[in-house]
């Protein structure tokens, strides 16, 4: 007696993970032009139509190989390959929440993630897709499967550091807490910076030594122009990140220069901002990249910070005294 049927299929556009969710993200720029990746990620774990769903008992770990795509060009950003021990689950309500470690990113096209970095960099959001093959190890009624190669793909958002300004308030991230004046020379005040900045996105970037530029602040509504006064150099400019989005990084004895510009209508706001300080008023300062890119030796920053544009209130010098010599 011989039997035959034919055994249904996926379907080719079946995909086993959609409602993908970046829960967190870590990212580690470094100067040698590579980026590592760790992330928590949670999506909908699918199966095919004609599959009970309640077959699916438990997952415990999930290879995975994909790419970061930008929708907007279709570009592959960079890729990720990932053994099935490398990437523990867990399984809940038909949804599987995967973590990985921090794994090298092979970077696919240069310009679009250092175009996405800075995208994310001056933005709230950005809208990005992933997509590959996962292999996971699967829980059913009728034992441990381990699955291989079955397709995912869909589109997730990834929160940005919006130039550091709260995107519900419109409030500055950056809070400068403390100005010290270390010591002095000609024209230049070397000085000890304490700030408070909040991170409003679940990414934790690691961009290594950033230096920014300091410039007198006008409101948008008074016109004329900024004045560049100095600069302020973090040595390793990390912001903690956290899902509610509102991790607060303290740096402390962070090195700047107050540096008297030149011409006399740039002098005159600088002697302002100055007289200000030391006599104990606070004031707004604007804090940007250095158009020219020269603020990190990260190649994939340097687009980033030549747009990153944020404010702080610089509060004035306390007991108008200097506390270092």
């Amino acid at each position: 007696l011989e039997l035959s049927t034919v055994f249904p299929g996926a379907g080719d556009d079946f995909e086993a993970l959609t409602e993908i969710e970046i829960i967190e993200m870590e990212m580690e720029l470094t100067t040698d032009s590579k980026a590592r990746v760790a992330s928590t990620v949670k999506a909908r774990l699918n199966v095919p139509a004609q599959v009970d769903p309640s077959i699916i008992l438990n997952v415990t770990f999930s290879g995975m190989v994909f790419d970061l795509i930008d929708p907007d060009t279709n570009s592959h950003l960079g890729g990720i390959e990932l053994d099935v021990t490398d990437v523990p689950v867990t399984y809940e309500d038909g949804y599987i929440t995967a973590s990985f470690s921090k794994t090298d990113m092979v970077i696919k096209d240069f310009d679009g993630t250092s175009d996405l970095i800075a995208q994310l960099m001056v933005n709230p959001d950005k809208t990005v897709r992933m997509e590959g093959k996962a292999s996971p190890l699967v829980e059913t009624g009728m034992g441990w499967l381990q699955l291989k190669d079955v397709p995912f793909g869909g589109e997730t958002v990834m929160y940005g550091f919006n130039n550091l300004v709260d995107p519900n308030t419109n409030l500055p991230e950056m809070k400068i807490t403390k100005i010290d004046i270390e010591s002095g020379e000609d024209g230049i005040l070397n000085l000890l910076i304490d700030c408070d900045v909040t991170n409003p996105s679940n990414v934790k970037p690691e961009m290594g030594k950033v230096s920014m530029d300091l410039w007198t602040y006008n409101e948008p509504h008074v016109g004329g122009f900024e004045t560049k006064i100095g600069t302020v150099t973090i040595e390793e400019f990390t912001l903690e990140a956290n899902t509610d989005r509102n991790a607060v990084t303290t740096f402390t004895n962070v090195k700047a220069q107050y540096v008297t510009p030149d011409g006399d209508h740039a002098k005159r706001a600088g002697d302002l901002f100055l007289s200000n300080f030391v006599s104990g008023v606070d004031q707004k300062a604007r804090i940007k990249g250095n158009p020219d890119g020269s603020g990190t030796d990260i190649d994939l920053l340097k687009p980033a910070l030549k747009i990153l544009s944020s404010s702080s209130d610089v509060p004035g010098l306390v007991g108008n005294v200097l506390t270092h010599s």
